[in-house]
């Protein structure tokens, strides 16, 4: 039974390995592209049951309420920069005869700039939160932040879901479809 009070901070902490396995399956596309979604969707859901799990085994800590958000930025951020890492993001724009069209450098630019906003808002709610922590207050997310994160949750999982990167060889065939990042 002790076990089972630990499981909540075990839900959470999985998601940090989840982030390069989704990044390097997403790479490889094919089958691993489906098995990146997959993960994906698990690792999501982890964020919804480990809140639901601590309170139904009344295991709720602060160092989970706290860890909890912390890991969800580090999620999501940590994607963002892997699926840009791996040309993953601008997501691939198409013609008017249906023929994908490689990014210009103002729709990189601007890209790049709401990973930045991201990520700035995501330290910013951090530096918040360690004040607080500080002087022995533990904020825990609100409705925006859950409805930010859940969105922000969505937005990913598309993309995982419909771009295949340029890493993938000449030559190498994925049964992914090519409607997000372009492929070599």
């Amino acid at each position: 039974m002790r076990f089972l009070r630990h499981l909540p901070n075990l839900l959470t902490a999985a998601r940090l390995p989840a982030i390069f396995l989704i990044t390097v399956w997403t790479y490889w596309a094919g089958p691993w592209a489906s098995a990146a979604l997959a993960l994906f969707i698990l690792a999501a859901l982890t964020d919804i049951f480990d809140g639901w799990i601590a309170r139904k085994l009344n295991a709720v800590t602060d160092f989970g309420r706290l860890m909890d958000a912390l890991v969800d930025k580090i999620f999501i951020l940590g994607l963002l920069i892997g699926l840009a890492a791996i040309d993953c993001l601008p997501v691939t724009r198409w013609s008017d005869a249906g023929e994908p069209l490689s990014p210009d450098a103002s729709t990189v630019l601007y890209t790049s700039f709401g990973v930045m906003l991201i990520v700035i808002r995501e330290f910013l709610i951090t530096g918040l939160r360690l004040v607080a922590a500080a002087s022995g207050q533990v904020l825990e997310a609100e409705g925006l932040g859950k409805i930010k994160t859940f969105l922000q949750i969505l937005a990913i999982g598309h993309l995982i879901g419909s771009s295949r990167p340029n890493g993938i060889s000449a030559g190498r065939s994925s049964s992914w479809p090519c409607s997000g990042c372009p492929s070599s």
